[in-house]
């Protein structure tokens, strides 16, 4: 069976039994049910990529701009609740959205970190280039060039 296989079950068994949201006689269960899923989905989704970057130690081929603008409707999600709470229109958070914004902050922020701090393609660009010229010092340097003990034109023109 494969991991994604898995992690939907684990994630079916949480919902329906651990957290107690589906019940299909009520339609809004239903629709709370979907909003946990994508909770458990948002959850998941990121790890991948924050580990392969910890795994090749680099950034390279992935834009930042997709994290930078998803940061930025993380924070609208919350700032959106918490102006629907201050101004009146509902009398409760809503969770599921307020969890969102938070995971997508969290997990943005990782990637962030690693883009321009841990990874950063610019510094891995000098890094190599300075491991190079580091390199290429140490082999020129272990070099030993021995003369021969005889010279053979010298013993033809005298022989």
């Amino acid at each position: 069976m494969s991991p994604i296989a898995y992690i939907t079950a684990i994630g079916v068994y949480l919902m329906t039994e651990v957290w107690d949201v589906f019940e299909p006689t009520e339609s809004f269960n239903y629709i709370l049910f979907m909003g946990y899923w994508k909770l458990f989905i948002t959850v998941v989704k990121y790890v991948p990529q924050g580990y392969w970057h910890y795994k090749t130690k680099s950034t390279e081929g992935w834009s930042i701009w997709c994290s930078l603008f998803d940061l930025t409707g993380g924070a609208l999600s919350i700032l959106q609740n918490i102006i629907d709470l201050n101004d009146g229109t509902t009398d409760k958070l809503n969770p599921i959205k307020f969890w969102l914004g938070n995971i997508t902050l969290i997990y943005d922020v990782i990637f962030i970190i690693q883009h321009y701090c841990l990874y950063n393609p610019k510094n891995q660009k000098k890094k190599a280039y300075h491991d190079l010229n580091e390199q290429s010092v140490i082999e020129t340097t272990d070099l030993h060039i021995t003369p021969p003990l005889s010279d053979p034109l010298k013993e033809q023109k005298e022989g």
